[in-house]
């Protein structure tokens, strides 16, 4: 009896390992998932504020706010602006690089809206210790 049990228990063991193969072979390659046409709204986070990121360097290299507006208008919040405020803040309390906190601070302005911070606060000295860009770059144009 404890034979058949052994035997058993590696066919059911060899069954799902062979089971398991194959379904994933399915799925990674015969038959892999394949996204069209999604929203950036279903994004991760870290997703989004890269996209909110790109979106602020196209802004500056373009100059075209309607089409900064339509791509913001993508993240599916009530406000467009609202990602690019929330973004500019987070990354003023944390870690992010002054280059990006200034692109953000500009789209910010050109959309109208106000940072809860005054953006010289970005400006200061003591912010810019040991970065390589400039008070003026960082002031705007």
């Amino acid at each position: 009896m404890g034979r058949h049990r052994i035997l058993w228990l590696a066919g059911v063991a060899a069954g799902t390992v062979i089971g398991a193969a194959i379904g994933l072979a399915f799925a990674w390659w015969l038959w892999p998932v394949a996204y069209t046409n999604t929203s950036p709204a279903v994004l991760r986070q870290d997703f989004q504020d890269e996209y909110v990121l790109l979106i602020a360097t196209a802004y500056e290299a373009e100059g075209d706010l309607a089409r900064a507006r339509q791509r913001l208008g993508q993240l599916a919040s009530d406000e467009p602006g609202a990602p690019v405020l929330e973004l500019a803040e987070r990354l003023k309390r944390g870690v992010g690089r002054d280059e990006d906190i200034a692109r953000l601070i500009r789209l910010t302005q050109a959309l109208e809206l106000d940072l809860e911070a005054d953006a010289t606060d970005l400006t200061s000295t003591g912010h810019l210790q040991g970065h390589l860009c400039t008070l003026p770059y960082l002031a705007g144009h």
